[in-house]
């Protein structure tokens, strides 16, 4: 059994591309319970889903995105900066694809003070950055992992998306979120239109670990 959960575990894969397949809410809310159970900062549970089904509310989420890519790319001199404008015009598809899934689901973290942002107020250097100690943000990034292990389960594919948090505001009000609530992460889900994915290259284990 615990063999059994370690493939899934190395098995997981991030998805771009999804088949037109629905859905079931049902689905979504097994998925999203089994994201609930993760760990949290004293139990505080700081999170809150909207999973959007709705072509319209895609798109317009989608073109808040763009709209600010844009803005973005004005900003820019077109021949100082020709390089990265031609970058942001190359990644947008990066930055807007969640539009084509069956379901988008929003990770919003509520605010949570731990003991550790009450000391990173008065005591920690101000060079020191504080979103190490945001508890919410860790709470809920944990959540989302166990999200997108149980959509795996039961057959779908997910994608862990920051890119649009560039027009994170302008899609919270579209989403009717509270003002002081965050979007941590867009969450394309869907019947995978490629099964197989190739797994990215890691780095090894010497790399990345040090005993002492």
């Amino acid at each position: 059994m615990q063999e059994d959960f370690v493939k899934v575990l190395l098995s997981r894969r991030s998805h771009r591309k999804f088949l037109p397949d629905s859905v079931p809410k049902e689905d979504i809310e097994k998925i999203i319970y089994i994201a609930t159970m993760s760990p949290s900062a004293t139990n505080s549970q700081p999170w809150e889903y909207v999973a959007v089904y709705d072509n319209g509310v895609k798109e317009e989420l989608a073109n808040a995105v763009l709209k600010k890519l844009e803005f973005l790319a004005s900003t820019l001199d077109k021949e100082k900066d020709a390089r990265q404008i031609k970058l942001i015009s190359k990644s947008s598809f990066y930055f807007t694809f969640f539009k084509e899934a069956p379901v988008v689901i929003f990770a919003i973290a509520k605010p949570y003070k731990s003991v550790m942002d009450f000391i990173n107020e008065y005591f920690v250097e101000e060079d020191e950055p504080s979103f190490a100690y945001e508890a919410s943000i860790q709470s809920v990034s944990a959540s989302i992992l166990q999200l997108q292990i149980a959509a795996h389960i039961l057959g779908y594919g997910s994608c862990w998306m920051t890119a649009p948090n560039i027009a994170r505001k302008e899609m919270g009000k579209i989403l009717g979120i509270q003002e002081n609530d965050k979007i941590v992460a867009t969450i394309p889900l869907g019947k995978p239109a490629i099964k197989d994915l190739v797994p990215p290259k890691r780095k090894s284990v010497s790399e990345v670990l040090r005993f002492m």
